[in-house]
């Protein structure tokens, strides 16, 4: 299991993405800006479509789901007990439910970015230790003239 990072200016989101197709395709392509909206259960945001599993799809979201389909990415917040008629969710991540009170604190119009945190973590290490290169050893690269 992935974690991911969804930031906003003032707020910062984990979830983990889970081990579907659409996931892995996703991860891909992060890190990504996305600016979206709210509704009343969830923020969508609009996206690139990648592939899927057609049978990785189910019917309705909890709380917390990441979803990614028709072009959208999709975080729920609420409305999981009213979702049972909402068909091929595909969900690709998920955020805790301790963590679902941060999303429903961002504005009405949203601007994400969305990004590993492995590398997030790494970048930070990095900038600690004040070191961009491979732990210290010549680069594996030359250019030649």
């Amino acid at each position: 299991m992935e974690r991911i990072l969804l930031r906003s200016e003032k707020l910062c989101v984990p979830a983990i993405l889970n081990d579907t197709v659409a996931a892995r395709d996703f991860k891909r392509r992060l890190p990504i800006t996305v600016s979206g909206t709210r509704s009343a259960n969830n923020y969508s945001f609009p996206a690139a479509i990648g592939c899927f599993d057609p049978e990785e799809t189910r019917i309705g979201w909890k709380n917390g789901d990441i979803s990614i389909s028709r072009g959208w990415i999709r975080v729920f917040f609420d409305g999981e007990e009213k979702s049972g008629d909402a068909e091929g969710v595909m969900v690709i991540a998920r955020i805790d439910e301790k963590d679902l009170e941060l999303i429903k604190k961002l504005p009405n119009s949203a601007r994400l970015r969305i990004e590993a945190a492995d590398e997030t973590e790494k970048s930070k290490e990095e900038q600690k230790n004040g070191s961009k290169t491979n732990s210290g050893k010549k680069p594996a690269w030359r250019f030649r003239s």
